[in-house]
């Protein structure tokens, strides 16, 4: 299984990618938060072996209604600050 963190703003992104064993696999520094910069990023993750984690803050809606349609499971969580 492949777990997504993503810290996500208006404009740019930031995810870091681990593993079952809780290992860095990959880091994906200052994405852009369009569909495009999403998909840059995410298409290389199969959907039926990862699970993304959002906070609920910014452009999280955003996020979220792109990549859920794709198939990823997608976890949101609120940080009390929003």
């Amino acid at each position: 299984m492949t777990y997504i963190g993503v810290d996500i703003q208006k404009f740019i992104s930031t995810a870091v990618v681990i593993n079952d064993d809780e290992k860095i696999v990959a880091q994906h520094i200052d994405f852009e938060t369009t569909p495009e910069g999403l998909d840059k990023v995410f298409d290389n993750y199969d959907p039926a072996d990862c699970r993304i984690v959002i906070e609920n803050l910014t452009a999280a809606h955003r996020v979220y209604h792109h990549l859920k349609p794709k198939g990823y499971t997608i976890y949101v969580l609120h940080t009390g600050n929003g």
